[in-house]
This record gives C-alpha cells, structure tokens and sequence, in this order.
C-alpha cells in the first residue's frame, strides 16, 4: 500500500514537472516567433517606475525606418506627379479658352486668365520644386488620417524625449529623419488640399464670368474638360491618401511597443491632431459640444412637434435621405457625376499602369487524332483595361502532346501559338469575349521548321467568339501580394474550325486562372 501511494505521488511529480517544461518551451517558440516578425531582438521595455521613461531600453527593427521611408516616398512621387499632370492639363484648358476669348472682350479676358493662369503656374512650381520646402501645417486642417497622426505623434515623442535609451546608436538619426519625412509629407498633402479647393472656387468663378456671354456653348465643352480633369484629380488624391491610412504590420507592431509606456499615451493625447481641437486646456474649444443625452432629447422634442405620426414621418425622411445616398455612391463608383451632366468617369483613369494590367493563365485539353496525341493547349495572357467594363490583351499558347490515353503517357512538343483579345462586361460576372488566334504545329525545333514559320499560310488561324465567367476565390498569393484571385471559365466558338488541317472541335473550353 505504502508503495502503491509512492509511485502515484512520483506519477503525479513527473507530470507536473513535464506540464511546467511543456509551459517553458511554449513560451520560448513564443518569444522567438515574435523576434523573428519584427526582424530584430526587441529588447524587453523596463522603468524604475510605472510613470517615468528613464532607464527604458527600446529596440525598433531597422525594417520599421525602411518601411516609413518607402511608404512616404511613394506617396511623394505620386502626388507630385498627378497634381503637376492636373495643373498642366488645366492651364492649357485655360489658355484656350483665353484664345477663344480674347477676339470678343480682351480686356475682359486679360483680367480674369492672366491672374488664373500665374496663380495655377505658382501652384506648379511649388508642388514640383526639390528645393522650396513647404511650411508644416500647425493645426488639423481637411481630412483626420490617424495613421499619419499616430506615425507623427509617435516620432516626434522618441526624438524629443530624451530620457528614452535606444539599443542602436544609429536609431535617433533615423527617428531624426523619419520625422523629418513624415512633416514634409503632410505640408505636401496640405498644399494639394489647398491647390484642390482653389481649382473649385476657380471653376465656380469661371462659369459665373462666361454664362452670360454669347456663344456659351463652344465655351462650355472647354469647362466641361476642366471639370473632368478635376473630378479625375480628386479621385485620384483620395485613393493616395489610402497609403498613409493603413500601416504595414511591422510598423503597427512598433507602435504597440511604444503604447506600453505611460508616457507615450500621455504625450500622444495632448499632442496627437485631435488634441488640438478637443483639447482640455482650454475648455473654449468645446463650447456648443452636444452630449449624448443632450441631442436625445432634442430629436424627442423635435419628434413631439410632429404630433402622433411623428415617428414615422422621421423615418420616412431617413429613408429618402438613405436613397440621395445611394445615388452619390454609385456616381463615386462610376456611374455618374453630379456636377458634371452626362458625364460618367472612368475609374481606371485613376489607377497606374500597373493596375490597370491583368495577368492570365488557362488551359484546354483536345482529343487525339491520326496525326496528333491527346494535347493540352497552355495560354499566358497580358490584358489591359480601358475602361471599368473593357480590357484588350494580347498572349501566347504551348501547345504540349500528353499520348494517346492514360496508360500510354508520353509528353512530347507539338506546337505554340500567339493571341490577341477583347472583352466586355455585359452581366454581372459574365463578359463576351471575342479574339484572332494563330497556331503553329511543330514537332521540334529545326532549320526546315524555322523557315516553314515565316510563311503566314503555315499557320492555322482562329476566329473566335463567346462567353466568360469570372469568380473571385479565396487564394492567397503571397509573391503577389494578393488576398485573393480570380478563377475563369471561358466557352468559345472557332468559325474557322474547318479549315484546319487535322480538324479541330468547333467549341472550345478554357479553365484559367488570373494572378
């Protein structure tokens, strides 16, 4: 018996200390998981006590400072070069419409261009200049980005608070410099914001000027050119400020290093760009602040005045309001504009070249005849979209021999061809698709075939027309940096499957796959 309670509590030991070693290696796969995220040994925050930042030791990975400086170079480029290619577009309008102008009022007509013209070149030149620097904006001014808020904020509290011990001796430079970047950043996006307002008050000041005057018509489609290539700005500036509204996960993960100090939290509500305007110091800032319980009341006051039906005539108001809504989101979407009539934009005009490029792939399987093996045709594509509904593309087949059925497998060469395409959306996910194909039959690559391939006659041509389908998938690409993919099934018509030489089916079915 006494031998029997030994080995159940040498038992119960032996698991406790296993379950203890368990909880040890969890916790070091967990440390080290963490190291090798960040891309450094992030040393562990300490402080004499929970309110001070002396003797606090931070390790920032060198990959955040990278991260910063790609991000913000980016946005740099890419406003500087769509607000020059505005301005410039607007200022030729201009000088039109200056020309059309001129043989009617010139006196009118040097009055208002001139001063618009040299103010749109101003603009120009300083939002291209390298040298001229632009002043940082000292209070919150047209749209919060809190990430930009949060960035800013963050470096300026590591380069200023010099209780703070960093772990490289090269990292209060870089903070030195980030936050230099950061600054000129958003004076830059200020600037741009300023820029955009002034081309709305100069349209405005336009048309009030002109409408009166004979001959408005002709003048008008010259407007209607400005306030396009305006609508396109905007568009565009609003999908840039996207690259300073979400932060790369490296950089979040700094940023949560940093919320464990006290005093970063502290410093970050008093001088983030909210707190200017809801600052505590100065209660002036919140006169006129309804609370919650306040505007609870009100719309219970408001809704008594209506009498019994008031509720419902609330309701019916909300959802009349719900319905202009949804019509100005599908005019943002591209289905029209408010202020222009007629007009509806291209979204793809606000989007690089890049995206605006969609790779393909697909493939269809023939069944073998007396002159060639059960063949797989294998088809890259490049297609570019012209518009929301419209993409041209051009692209290329292989074209390889399987054997004659499953038990008798042999992979073998048979031919390549070259392919041209367009495609339009007609139903939601369906699109007609219409292309030119030429295939080559080539066993192996020699002198006699090379010379046979430079004969347009020794290629089989394909005239081909029908439908697609295409559907998102959930499959991640991490080379390409996608979430997502697009799956397609393709069902074409050759009208000249007669005339190939051995007979090809007249209906052909492509699987493929977008990247």
């Amino acid at each position: 018996m006494i031998y029997r309670q030994r080995r159940n509590t040498q038992n119960y030991n032996t698991l406790v200390c296993c379950f203890i070693i368990m909880l040890c290696l969890l916790h070091s796969l967990n440390s080290k998981a963490q190291d090798k995220f960040t891309g450094s040994k992030t040393l562990p925050i300490t402080a004499n006590s929970p309110d001070s930042t002396a003797s606090k030791i931070i390790s920032i990975p060198n990959q955040v400072f990278k991260k910063i400086d790609n991000r913000i170079n980016n946005f740099d480029k890419l406003l500087t070069k769509r607000t020059d290619k505005a301005l410039s577009k607007i200022i030729k309008r201009e000088e039109r419409l200056k020309k059309m102008m001129s043989k009617k009022d010139s006196l009118v007509t040097h009055n208002l261009f001139s001063r618009g013209i040299d103010s749109l070149k101003h603009f120009q030149q300083v939002i291209t200049s390298k040298t001229q620097k632009l002043s940082n904006p000292s209070s919150l001014k047209g749209e919060y980005l809190p990430y930009l808020d949060t960035l800013k904020t963050s470096l300026s509290f590591l380069n200023f608070n010099k209780s703070l011990s960093f772990s490289s001796p090269n990292t209060p430079a870089q903070i030195t410099d980030a936050l230099v970047r950061v600054k000129e950043a958003e004076a830059k996006l200020q600037y741009s914001e300023k820029i955009k307002s002034y081309l709305q008050d100069r349209q405005l000041e336009l048309k009030q000027q002109l409408e009166h005057l004979a001959g408005y018509d002709k003048l008008k489609l010259e407007m209607g050119k400005i306030s396009k290539e305006m609508y396109y700005y905007n568009q565009q500036l609003a999908s840039y400020k996207e690259i300073l509204s979400d932060p790369a996960r490296v950089e979040a993960e700094a940023i949560k290093l940093l919320q464990k100090i006290p005093a970063f939290n502290k410093y970050m509500s008093e001088n983030g760009a909210l707190a200017a305007v809801f600052s505590n110091k100065d209660a002036t800032n919140q006169a006129g602040l309804q609370t919650r319980e306040m505007v609870k009341k009100l719309m219970k006051d408001q809704m008594g005045l209506l009498g019994p039906d008031g509720e419902k005539i609330i309701q019916e108001q909300i959802q009349a309001a719900k319905q202009e809504m949804d019509k100005l989101k599908q005019q943002a979407a591209g289905q029209g504009d408010a202020t222009i009539p007629g007009f509806k934009p291209n979204g793809q005009k606000t989007k690089s070249i890049w995206q605006r490029i969609e790779i393909g792939t697909d493939f269809q399987s023939v069944k073998g005849n007396s002159l060639l093996p059960v063949t797989t045709d294998l088809g890259f594509s490049i297609a570019y979209h012209v518009t929301n509904k419209g993409m041209i593309g051009i692209g290329g087949s292989w074209k390889m021999g399987i054997g004659k059925d499953i038990l008798h497998i042999h992979l073998t060469h048979e031919g390549m061809g070259f392919r041209s395409f367009l495609e339009y959306a007609i139903i939601k996910g369906f699109n007609i698709r219409g292309g030119w194909e030429s295939n080559f039959l080539l066993k192996q690559i020699n002198t006699e075939n090379l010379i046979l391939m430079k004969k347009p006659e020794n290629w089989q041509q394909s005239a081909l027309i029908g439908i697609s389908k295409k559907m998102a998938i959930p499959l991640k690409l991490p080379v390409l940096n996608k979430k997502s993919t697009t799956a397609s099934v393709q069902l074409l018509y050759d009208f000249l499957h007669e005339n190939h030489t051995p007979a090809t089916p007249a209906l052909q079915l492509r699987i493929g796959m977008g990247l």
